[in-house]
Parts: structure tokens; C-alpha cells; sequence
């Protein structure tokens, strides 16, 4: 009896070793993603492989995304393209390659100098980068409207078909001349129907830094004019974009 009791407690004192051992030997789970996770600021870059083509030759969009020194790569990446001073904006959704680099691609068929803008979206943030590539022979393009200097960059996104009646989002996406996302402006949506002397002026609403926002609908079809006007006093900012659309 007495030897039985010296094996069950020997056996008890092994587990208790174990357990204790087990449970110090290192972070939890929880701690260790904690230690992996990425810190530092948000970075995009931009460029167009190749940065001039010929009409009709493929034209990749590329993007690296950074968290500090670490790639991204689980972010939200999109490529909004337009020719010169044409309303008529193409996105393009990006696909990771690795270490957050990610791509799309296009011909074009136009000559002329082209837009870029990337939006990237993660978690926590919202960044923007920007830049142009080259179609066949350059011509003489201006990119939006500003007074003075430029402060900032503006960007309008409205569905290239609305419908009558159904809501959507009209957003205006603001950057300063390093490519952040610009806080705190004042941002107003100016619409009106083509051939109309009355202009409807709505304010918009910042949600993540630098994007404005407003749900709108259209009350009747036809084609519109839609001007992003934003200002911002303290670094005497005073801007606008237009685009035109087509209403169902």
C-alpha cells in the first residue's frame, strides 16, 4: 500500500512539472501575433511598367504596399485610370502578388498622357498614391481645375451609369501634394441637370481622412453635371473637379 502511494504521488509531481513547464515556456498565441504584427507607417508606391508604350500594347499597373519595412498583404488595392481631363474613369481591382506588391493591366488604344491613382485600404487605413505613364504621342493635357499653386488632388468617383431613383455613394477623394489622404476640408457635391440654371449644392461628410462622402439619388434621367469643390482656409486651399453622367 505503501509503495502504491509512493508511485501516485511521484506520477502526480511528473504531471505538475509538465503543466508548469508547458505553461511558461513561451508567449501565448495571442502575444505572439501581438510581436508580429506590422507597425510603422502606411506606404504606396506606384509605377507603370512600361511608363511609355505604343497604342494597343499592354500597360501594367504596379503597387507596393509597406506597413513599416513589411510588405501588406491582405489590403484592399485598386487602380482608378483616366485619360487627361476626361471624366471617364476605369478601376481596376489589383491582385497580391507577394511581399505586398500587386498588379493589374491594359492596353490602350488612345495616345496621349494618363492618370493614375491607387487606393489602398486596410483595417485601419486609407492611402493614396498617384502617378502617370506615356500612350503612343504625348499631348498637351490638364489634369482637373485649381487656383494658384496646387495644394492637393482631387478625385470624384460616381457610378458610370446611375440609375433614376436608386441611392448610391458620391465620394471625393482629397490628397495632398505628397500623396496623403487631406482632413478636415470643407467639401461640398455641386449638381445640376445639363441645360439647367438651378444648381443643387450638398455638403459632404468626412469618414476615413482625406475621403468625403454623401448618399445622393438622381430624381429624373438625363445627363448631369457633378463638381467636387473643396476648400480648406488654413493652407488657403480652394479647388474643383467636374465630371459628367448619364442618368438611367
Amino acid at each position: 500500500m505503501r509503495k502504491k502511494m509512493k508511485l501516485l504521488i511521484s506520477s502526480v509531481c511528473i504531471v505538475a512539472t509538465v503543466s508548469l513547464v508547458s505553461g511558461c515556456g513561451g508567449p501565448k498565441p495571442a502575444e505572439q501575433q501581438k510581436q508580429t504584427q506590422p507597425t510603422g507607417e502606411l506606404t504606396v508606391s506606384f509605377r507603370a511598367n512600361p511608363d511609355k508604350s505604343n497604342t494597343g500594347d499592354p500597360v501594367t499597373f504596379q503597387s507596393n504596399v509597406k506597413q513599416g519595412e513589411t510588405g501588406v498583404t491582405n489590403a484592399k488595392v485598386e487602380f482608378e485610370v483616366w485619360k487627361g481631363t476626361s471624366t471617364d474613369h476605369k478601376q481596376y481591382p489589383a491582385k497580391h502578388i507577394s511581399n505586398g506588391d500587386y498588379t493589374a493591366s491594359d492596353s490602350f488604344k488612345e495616345d496621349g498622357t494618363y492618370n493614375v491613382v491607387v487606393h489602398v485600404y486596410t483595417d485601419k487605413d486609407h492611402k493614396m498614391a498617384e502617378g502617370t505613364f506615356q500612350v503612343g504621342e504625348q499631348k498637351a493635357e490638364e489634369h482637373g481645375h485649381h487656383h494658384g499653386d496646387q495644394k492637393a488632388s482631387l478625385h470624384l468617383m460616381i457610378p458610370d451609369a446611375p440609375e433614376k431613383g436608386k441611392s448610391f455613394s458620391l465620394i471625393g477623394h482629397v490628397m495632398d501634394t505628397k500623396g496623403k489622404p487631406l482632413p478636415g476640408a470643407n467639401v461640398k457635391f455641386e449638381i445640376w441637370k445639363d441645360g439647367d440654371k438651378k444648381h443643387q449644392f450638398i455638403d459632404a461628410s468626412e469618414g476615413k481622412a482625406g475621403e468625403y462622402s454623401k448618399d445622393y439619388s438622381f430624381a429624373e434621367s438625363g445627363k448631369y453635371h457633378v463638381q467636387l469643390h473643396v476648400e480648406k482656409p488654413s493652407i488657403k486651399l480652394h479647388e474643383h473637379v467636374e465630371k459628367t453622367v448619364t442618368v438611367k
